[in-house]
């Protein structure tokens, strides 16, 4: 199982990332995230659960942030390598040392509180990132198996889901 020692936040260009510092095989416990439970979205809160948000605390410096909260810098990829299932990050295909750990934010996230034109560069972009509930029918088929499990119910049974959209 990999820990917080096992990634590191860098910043370069004004842009944070985590990084593996390790190899991760796929299927791997990257973390557990931590954090302050909330009933209000954030631009940098985690969707855990139906209206439940991880959050940070407030009154950390950044180098604590860094050091305890760096699942805050997961940026989003529409060719993700990890996914959140609740607050465990898990790798979904083996991850290198130095790699960005990413995960597709439309699979924990119903509706985002800031929209975003994804710049992911994967052919595979979806492009402008809302949330699950803003996603096409071909985006919900290629991102399910992803989905964390608040939302996988909310798959239509017309798109082999349990749920309604």
């Amino acid at each position: 199982m990999a820990g917080a020692g096992s990634v590191a936040v860098l910043r370069t260009t004004g842009r944070y990332t985590l990084l593996a510092c390790e190899q991760v095989r796929s299927g791997s416990l990257l973390f557990t995230a931590e954090g302050e439970l909330t009933d209000v979205p954030s631009r940098y809160s985690l969707q855990i659960g139906d209206g439940i948000h991880l959050d940070l605390p407030s009154g950390y410096d950044q180098e604590t942030i860094m050091d305890s909260y760096f699942w805050r810098f997961m940026n989003h990829s529409c060719e993700p390598n990890a996914t959140v299932e609740g607050r465990q990050v898990k790798a979904v295909r083996d991850i290198g040392p130095g790699d960005e750990i990413t995960f597709h934010y439309n699979t924990t996230e119903l509706d985002m509180s800031e929209p975003f034109d994804c710049e992911c560069g994967s052919a595979l972009c979806e492009g402008r990132i809302a949330g699950f509930a803003h996603t096409t029918r071909e985006a919900r088929a290629r991102i399910r198996p992803w989905l964390a499990p608040h939302l996988a119910g909310r798959v239509p049974a017309a798109e082999g889901g349990k749920g309604t959209a």
